[in-house]
């Protein structure tokens, strides 16, 4: 008798451990599963905050890099147009020494729709004279004398990256302009357009700019037919 209510009280006792045992390992599961789940919240938590961090690292970068190239780009542009107005300057102030050069020699031709006169579309540069009457021998002479500035202007168009055209405007409306369109095609006529009225042209009249500085517009739609510009 003693025996079988030992065995008895044994089972139960097995049968409450066994029961503690399940309930211990579901409650270790459960932990464990929970812990896991706010671990990998956690990692994930981090990570976006690290991607992020990395994302705006890098576009922080590319943005002072493209800020620096653009910079440069601008700064390459004000240097060549300097460069172009003063040796422009030089060869209108001294004509009847620079004269002599192959401008001379090239003819230009009268285009009656446009009322303007135009060099011939093999030429590199577009040559555009606005004019009614025929070419007097000082505007020829200074057309001689900005021919010297051909291989400047191609130069500058060619070195400056971004750069789509370089030209030159004078007050007697003479208009070089690289790369050859030819120029002559897409310009509107006479009565409808007038360079010198535009602000590209304005801004950097004397009485707008004294100092003789590069300027910058802004953007506009390029007479020329080359898209928008500054």
């Amino acid at each position: 008798m003693f025996n079988w209510v030992r065995s008895r009280i044994g089972l139960r006792i097995a049968f409450l451990i066994s029961i503690m045992l399940l309930v211990t390992g579901l409650l270790f599961i459960y932990v464990s599963a929970d812990q896991v789940s706010k671990f990998g919240e956690l990692a994930v938590s981090l990570n976006s905050y690290h991607i992020r961090k990395q994302a705006e690292s890098f576009l922080l970068r590319n943005t002072r890099d493209r800020a620096d190239k653009y910079s440069t780009v601008f700064q390459n542009a004000e240097a060549a147009s300097h460069i172009l107005a003063k040796q422009a300057e030089t060869l209108i102030n001294h004509i009847p020494i620079y004269q002599s050069g192959i401008g001379n020699k090239r003819p230009i031709i009268f285009h009656r729709k446009k009322d303007r006169y135009a060099n011939s579309k093999e030429e590199r540069i577009s040559l555009v004279h606005a004019e009614k009457g025929p070419v007097s021998d000082k505007i020829k002479n200074k057309i001689a004398a900005l021919s010297h500035l051909d291989n400047l202007m191609i130069n500058a168009k060619e070195t400056c990256q971004a750069s789509i055209a370089a030209w030159l405007i004078t007050e007697d409306r003479i208009t070089k302009y690289y790369p050859n369109l030819p120029l002559i095609d897409v310009l509107p006529p006479l009565d409808e357009f007038d360079a010198r009225t535009e602000p590209f042209y304005t801004i950097a009249k004397p009485a707008n700019n004294p100092l003789g500085k590069s300027m910058w517009t802004e953007i506009y739609q390029d007479p020329a037919g080359q898209g928008l510009v500054c």
